[in-house]
């Protein structure tokens, strides 16, 4: 920018400075670095200038009645003192713009009913937001639970700048106390979160990277497979749950497929063949991407004969009993723990139904490969590529001893489990 030779400014000599061709400095002689600024539309502005060569420029304000010279030399006066004590006051005065900018855009916000911009909460509705663009709603309305429950009530008016690896860590601790394996789910999730702000470069780092290992939860697979009795006791009072949370339960067990796969069951998904009745689960529920056809044995069409005249009418099997609810029910957390205290069997989740259903049938001699298929376990590659079999009758002969010994342990029979029927 030009710059005129330095003078001893004053204010007539301001008054009198006219504008150019293009905007040009005005040096005051009497103090290093101030001057006042000619725009091209004749606004005077003063500033004061750091550096070895001037290339640093702070503004201090449009020459005015209120701001005469008087009050730009203070000023400058005091940018200087602070600069020479370590303080940056450039970086001072961008910072205040900004939290001026933050401060309006949150009073905007609270009119509008969302998160301020640049809080955690913000974050979180953003990161879910994308979320819904690449996966399934069942799983993103699980984050979404999560971070509502375990995280937002300490985080969400937080800045995303201002949480560092200690509230990380802190958050882990107390998740911890209230489930084991909840805080390592909690703990991904919020490392998603802040990746997605570090991917984004409004974040330089991710707090919740390398948490050391002793902060985290020690997993041991589920085992849990249910005894005979137990299923005989659980077979006697799920009905008490409702004729649609008691089929949900049923149909676990019947077809040994994921609960959360279970709960999304539409009837146009319900077919027929020349093998007999078939549920084809679809890609987009599948947990592996990959859907299949579930032969429907005896038991597993008695819970469809029960429910068409309730839920018939809707495109879900199990359609929410709630009186608010559309759509599928979403989760069996709270009728399990109804199903524990009516049946007396403790620590029995939705889950243990489908691994208990795969050891029955490992127990009357249905073959380990079939058994897969029926769970729709992903192959190994190499199977996967070269063996496009659909075991449709293999599985339907496993899903039917599967129902006959149901059937039995309801009717409350005893155990012939020594007579195998091999599949």
């Amino acid at each position: 920018m030009p710059r005129r030779a330095e003078t001893i400014l004053t204010d007539t000599a301001i008054r009198k400075l006219r504008p150019a061709a293009q905007r040009y400095e005005v040096r005051d002689a009497s103090r290093p670095g101030f001057g006042v600024r000619v725009e091209l539309d004749g606004r005077k502005v003063f500033f004061q200038r750091f550096g070895p060569r001037g290339e640093r420029r702070l503004t201090l304000g449009p020459y005015s009645r209120a701001f005469g010279l008087a009050k730009a030399r203070a000023a400058a006066d005091k940018a200087r003192a602070d600069h020479a004590d370590g303080r940056d006051p450039i970086d001072a005065k961008q910072e205040h713009r900004r939290a001026e900018r933050a401060e309006r855009e949150a009073r905007k916000a609270a009119r509008q009913g969302r998160p301020a911009p640049g809080t955690f909460a913000d974050l979180a509705l953003r990161y879910l937001r994308d979320a819904r663009r690449r996966r399934r709603e069942r799983s993103v309305h699980e984050d979404e639970r999560k971070l509502r429950v375990e995280v937002l009530s300490g985080w969400g008016a937080r800045r995303v700048g201002e949480i560092r690896r200690a509230d990380v860590l802190r958050l882990i601790e107390d998740s911890r106390e209230r489930g084991g394996v909840c805080s390592n789910r909690t703990l991904a999730l919020v490392r998603a979160v802040f990746q997605y702000a570090v991917d984004r470069e409004e974040l330089d780092a991710n707090p919740a990277l390398r948490i050391p290992r002793r902060y985290l939860y020690a997993e041991q697979p589920r085992e849990r497979v249910l005894t005979r009795d137990e299923l005989r006791a659980i077979l006697a009072v799920v009905d008490e749950l409702g004729p649609i949370v008691g089929g949900a339960f049923r149909m676990i067990l019947a077809t040994a497929q994921r609960p959360g796969e279970v709960l999304r069951m539409q009837w146009d998904e319900i077919g027929r063949d020349e093998g007999g009745a078939y549920w084809q689960l679809a890609d987009s529920v599948a947990k592996t991407g990959r859907g299949h056809r579930i032969p429907l044995s005896r038991p597993a069409l008695a819970v469809l004969d029960t429910l068409r005249p309730l839920t018939g009418s809707t495109p879900w099997v199990f359609a929410s009993p709630s009186p608010r609810g559309e759509g599928p029910m979403r989760w069996l957390w709270h009728p399990a723990k109804r199903l524990r205290q009516r049946s007396g069997i403790a620590d029995v989740t939705p889950h243990d139904l489908r691994r208990t259903a795969a050891t029955l049938m490992g127990e009357r001699g249905v073959r380990p490969d079939v058994i897969e298929r029926v769970l729709n376990h992903t192959p190994a590659k190499i199977a996967r590529t070269y063996n496009r079999a659909a075991y449709d009758a293999e599985k339907r002969q496993a899903l039917t001893i599967l129902g006959d010994l149901i059937e039995a342990l309801a009717r409350g029979d005893a155990d012939r489990s020594n007579v195998l029927r091999l599949a």
